[in-house]
Formats: structure tokens, C-alpha cells, sequence
């Protein structure tokens, strides 16, 4: 009846209108607002009071609330991506809380979601990377190398230029040579080198790839890096005549 569904509502209002800072009243409204929602469903305030209670949720830390809701919202179509900053504010509550959960890979989905809307969100795309990331080390820790490679480089294709993403890019060289893929290894090192030619962890290359190469029987790529760490003057005089040592050795092979 209106006069329930105006009860309903008014216990909504009246609970917020009692909160206070030190007591939020947190529990009572979540409930007041998910039993206005789901009684009233077609009323044009449940979306946003939907939301709110969401994100009173999120804020008490309680995630699986908070994801519930924002899904529910979601899900129902009570915002859509037209309805502007409540869909936005629905997206993102649902996927911190889907973060918070360990749940990577639906947070993921939510700020791709939200990329889509306004590629330019730097924060968002950070929070995008920081959910692939977790899902490689995941996979890493579960010792699914191959599954962790390919998480690792989709954090090249949200953004190539971030730390996060150029670091992936070293550690995918790493876990091919854990493989065994020594090839694949040396092509990443080769590639990652190629691409960012200033970053610190360059000067290690030469000395990784002369081991892969040797590894793999590939003389002239191995020679081609001693002479590279030949010349390099950062490196001590005795590593240099190695290098350099080395480097005639294969090529006479």
C-alpha cells in the first residue's frame, strides 16, 4: 500500500537523520534499506537508497555486504552505466569489496567496467592493475606459471607504461626460465631491454642472457653480450677481460 511503502521509506530517512559519527547506526540502516528494496522494488528512490547502504556497508568494513548490494544494484538493472555517478559509485563499491574479498578477478571486471566509461581514470586503472597483479600471484603461488605469464602480461595491455606493468614484464623473463623456456626467457629479456633501455635493472641483462644463451647452445648471441659486458664501464676491470675471454672462446667454437 503507499501508506506502507512511505513507512518503509521514512524509517530509511528517519534512521539516517539519527546516525551520528560515533554511532552510524550501520546494521539498521543496511537492514531498513535492503527491506524498502526488496518490498518496493519499483520505486524510483531504491537505487539510490540501495547504494547508500552499500556503501554504509563498505565503509563498516563488512565487503560481503557491501559486494552484495552493489551487485544486487548492479544486476537488477537499478543503475546502469547511463545513470551516471550512482552507477559509477555502485561499480566502484563493488569492486574494492570484491578486492577486499580476494575475489581478483570479478574486481577486475568492475574497473574494466569503469575504464570503459572514462579511459583517463588514472586511479581506477591503477586498481585495475592491482587486481591482475594479485591474480599472478595467485597463480604464482599456486605454482600455475603458465597461468601467472598470462595475468602478468594483460598488465601490459591496461597500461605498458606503469611501474607495476614494466615490472611484470622482468619477472614474466623469470618464470619462462623456471619453465624451462629458455628461449622465450632470453626473447623477454631481449624485448624488455629493447623497450625501456634506461630502467636499472638493464644493466643485469647481458650477464642473464650470456647464461641463457650458453644454456641453450646459442654461441653468437652469448659472444654478442660478453663483448656488451665487455665494454660496459660500470663493470669491474677483471669482469671485463672475462667477458672478454669468454667471448673469443665461443666464437672459435
Amino acid at each position: 500500500s503507499p501508506h506502507a511503502r512511505a513507512s518503509a521509506y521514512a524509517v530509511v530517512v528517519g534512521l539516517e537523520s539519527l546516525a551520528t559519527v560515533d554511532n552510524p547506526l550501520t546494521g539498521e540502516r543496511v537492514e531498513a534499506a535492503m527491506f524498502f528494496a526488496d518490498r518496493f522494488s519499483d520505486d524510483p528512490q531504491v537505487p539510490e537508497v540501495v547504494i547508500s547502504a552499500a556503501n554504509l556497508a563498505f565503509e563498516a568494513g563488512d565487503y560481503a555486504v557491501a559486494g552484495m548490494l552493489a551487485g544486487d544494484g548492479l544486476a537488477n538493472s537499478l543503475v546502469t552505466p547511463g545513470a551516471g555517478e550512482l552507477w559509477r559509485t555502485a561499480t566502484l563499491i563493488l569492486g574494492h569489496s570484491k578486492f577486499e574479498l580476494g575475489d581478483f578477478a570479478e574486481a577486475e571486471a568492475a574497473y574494466l567496467r569503469l575504464l570503459a566509461q572514462k579511459p583517463r581514470d588514472k586511479a581506477v586503472r591503477q586498481r585495475a592493475l592491482a587486481a591482475v597483479f594479485q591474480q599472478g600471484d595467485v597463480a604464482r603461488t599456486a605454482g600455475d606459471l603458465n597461468l601467472a605469464i598470462g595475468h602478468l602480461d594483460r598488465l601490459m595491455v591496461i597500461d605498458p607504461k606503469d611501474a607495476l606493468s614494466i615490472a611484470a614484464m622482468f619477472d614474466v623473463a623469470s618464470l619462462f626460465e623456471s619453465l624451462g623456456q629458455l628461449n622465450l626467457a632470453a626473447e623477454r629479456l631481449e624485448q624488455f631491454r629493447k623497450r625501456f633501455p634506461r630502467h636499472e635493472a638493464v644493466a643485469d641483462i647481458p650477464k642473464r642472457l650470456v647464461a641463457l644463451y650458453e644454456s641453450t647452445g646459442e654461441s653468437l648471441p652469448a659472444a654478442r653480450e660478453l663483448l656488451r659486458i665487455n665494454k660496459d664501464g660500470a663493470e669491474e676491470p677483471e669482469t671485463r677481460r672475462l667477458a672478454l675471454y669468454r667471448a673469443g672462446e665461443l666464437l672459435l667454437e
